[in-house]
């Protein structure tokens, strides 16, 4: 909305000068406007960003928060494995978030949790989480002495 000063301003430019100047000149009598309209998104802008830059990561304390529920939530009779490759999936996810650095400590809190959660797994002996020790050709007997003696020692 432009005010009547503009208009007759626009009035006066467009009867005194030629078009291509007043033209010109009703294009500049807006820019006072402009720093009204700019102030806003430039002190928003950067709250915006952080939202965004924490919603990565808050997105998935989610996953870990539906996670650790389910885990307590179902106890022995969920399939283990699952919860397992599932906190597997979710560390992946983790570990190639690209964060600027301002937001690298979230992220790494965010793992020590993942952890945290992966040790209470572990914990009630309910799972390993080791990719390798989830695979069916763990079972047979070569695999077996090898473990033992790289546990040995």
């Amino acid at each position: 909305m432009r005010s009547s000063f503009t208009n007759q301003a626009d009035l006066f430019c467009r009867t005194t000068w030629p078009f291509w100047a007043a033209s010109l000149i009703g294009r500049w009598s807006s820019l006072p406007y402009a720093p009204g309209v700019l102030y806003p998104l430039v002190r928003i802008a950067p709250a915006l960003y952080g939202w965004a830059m924490r919603s990565k990561i808050t997105r998935l304390y989610g996953e870990l928060r539906l996670l650790e529920d389910e885990m307590e939530r179902t106890g022995v009779n969920r399939n283990d494995l699952q919860l397992a490759a599932q906190l597997d999936r979710l560390e992946q996810q983790a570990n190639h978030i690209k964060l600027p650095p301002g937001f690298v400590s979230q992220l790494y809190i965010l793992r020590d949790h993942i952890a945290l959660v992966r040790t209470r797994l572990e914990a009630l002996g309910r799972a390993t989480t080791h990719p390798r020790r989830l695979h069916p050709s763990d079972d047979d007997d070569e695999n077996r002495t090898s473990k033992t003696m790289l546990a040995a020692r």
